[in-house]
């Protein structure tokens, strides 16, 4: 197992991962919340960048990330698990905070498309919203932003696509 920190990069092979701030309580055992970093990961290869924002609430470093880490040609984005918001907006994104965090990874992209998968969302009932709400809110703040009906994925489970 190795560790890193945020902004530390990783090599495999031709593939460069770097591993990018997240916000989420930590703590797997016992007397050790909070005492590491969580984290999302960008994977460069000599052909294509991809962005995976892990299990994250909305945080002020989706710019600083798509600055330092791209463009990319994927953002794996979390969009459930989000009610009630008192209690998982501090962890969990819904599709508002998702599109927010959207709209700053794009921003870095020099016009170059960048299209989003959804993710956590619909395999556990975890929390208070219903299964199938954040595929359609988010449809809805994708629709409402005017972004390209194609970039966005929602993928039915155990789907499969590849980027272009």
């Amino acid at each position: 197992m190795v560790e890193r920190d945020w902004w530390q990069e990783s090599e495999i092979g031709a593939m460069r991962l770097t591993c990018v701030p997240a916000q989420h309580f930590s703590g797997r055992t016992l007397g050790r919340r909070n005492r590491t970093l969580w984290s999302g990961w960008t994977f460069r290869s000599p052909h294509h960048t991809v962005f995976f924002a892990g299990d994250t609430a909305l945080h002020p470093e989706f710019g600083t990330i798509a600055k330092r880490c791209g463009p990319f040609d994927l953002a794996i984005m979390p969009i459930g698990a989000y009610e009630p918001r008192w209690f998982m907006g501090s962890v969990h994104m819904n599709p508002e905070d998702c599109m927010k965090a959207f709209v700053q990874l794009a921003a870095a992209q020099n016009g170059r498309r960048l299209i989003m998968a959804a993710a956590h969302w619909g395999t556990f009932k975890l929390t208070d919203e219903p299964m199938d709400e954040p595929p359609a809110k988010m449809r809805d703040q994708w629709r409402e932003a005017g972004r390209d009906a194609n970039d966005l994925w929602i993928m039915r489970h155990g789907e499969t696509r590849g980027i272009g």
